[in-house]
């Protein structure tokens, strides 16, 4: 019994030996840097007329905002990043009635604007912006 019990803990052991998993260390994933105060701010690419004509052509007013008679400013928060392509978009003030749904819809489809630099250097940086939905007479 006694050589049974041993070769069954011997055999335990062996196993417990081969199996260990190597566990490799995964290099710390790149912190985004997100800058709030740049020497150049991010810029819409054309200037804010450009800026203002391409909202204007691009906002289609909710339906339901419409008929609801909701106006408002949806304010959004999102970092234009140093390639010039915009992320991490997020609601800051809501309006409601499609016009948070509608603003975020504009904003990812803008083209990519010239990135703002600090140092002369191209970084991600966080951008207000408000987009307001009027109805007219």
């Amino acid at each position: 019994m006694k050589k049974i019990f041993s070769c069954i803990v011997l055999l335990f052991l062996t196993l417990c030996l081969f199996s260990q998993v190597v566990v490799e260390e995964m290099p710390p994933k790149e912190e985004k840097i997100i800058y709030n105060l740049v020497e150049e701010r991010p810029v819409f690419d054309g200037g804010d007329k450009a800026m203002f004509k391409f909202l204007a052509q691009n906002i289609m007013y909710p339906a339901e905002a419409r008929s609801h008679n909701i106006e408002g400013t949806v304010v959004l928060k999102f970092v234009v990043n140093s390639d010039g392509s915009i992320s991490d978009i997020e609601v800051l003030r809501s309006v409601k009635g499609g016009c948070d749904e509608e603003a975020i819809r504009v904003v990812k489809s803008m083209p990519k604007w010239i990135p703002g630099k600090d140092k002369g250097v191209p970084v991600n940086v966080s951008f207000t912006f408000p987009i307001k939905f009027k109805l007219e007479g």
